[in-house]
């Protein structure tokens, strides 16, 4: 009931935002910034904002994102989806109290011929101390066409205008922090490798 105004709302501030100060860049040094504010939708019974609430905001921010950098409008235009195949999060400082406001900063971190990687630290506003990272999300998909998974690389080159040099040295970018990217990507492997094991005990193949 609440979930699909607030991403309405992301994409239309997003579509404001790059019509009055230019759409930014998909691929870029600089992270895209969200803001937002602790709602009662979003804390639990500690007054905090809830675990969950994390993965939606990150949400929000990455919906705004795209529609003011005008990839969102790409994908439209071309029949293809961004899906979510896993999120790794890890919550550092706890958020509080409520109507506290925080940012969320979201950047293309990773591509290769299959899957995206988007990295995306939760702050509160300011320098110093209180602007410490409050948690810190990894969001790997894949691009999806009908009932293909297209190549990200391509997409982005060929019908997304991007530089392709700049698609190019995403492979060896250090923002998505190489080495925790490796492990969350093995990690992703062995419970793939366990749901398809779980799969076969649960619904074993004819004999």
């Amino acid at each position: 009931l609440i979930h699909m105004p607030r991403v309405v709302a992301s994409i239309a501030k997003g579509l404001y935002r790059g019509r009055h100060k230019g759409a930014a860049s998909f691929v870029g040094s600089a992270p895209h910034i969200y803001t937002g504010h602790v709602g009662l939708f979003d804390i639990d019974y500690l007054g905090h904002m809830n675990n969950a609430s994390y993965l939606n905001h990150a949400e929000y921010a990455r919906w705004e994102w795209t529609a003011e950098t005008g990839m969102l409008k790409t994908f439209l235009e071309k029949k293809s989806e961004f899906i979510v195949t896993s999120a790794t999060v890890r919550y550092r400082r706890e958020m509080k109290p409520l109507f506290r406001k925080f940012e969320v900063q979201t950047s293309l971190c990773g591509v290769n011929d299959r899957t995206f990687s988007i990295y995306q630290n939760f702050r509160y506003p300011g320098v110093g101390g209180v602007n410490k990272i409050r948690a810190q999300v990894l969001i790997t998909g894949v691009i999806r066409r009908g009932r293909d998974i297209f190549n990200p690389k391509k997409f982005l080159i060929e019908e997304g205008g991007v530089d392709s040099s700049a698609v190019e040295a995403l492979d060896k970018s250090d923002v998505c922090m190489d080495e925790a990217f490796l492990k969350s990507s093995e990690l992703d492997d062995l419970l793939k490798q366990s749901a398809a094991e779980d799969d076969l005990r649960v619904d074993p193949p004819p004999k």
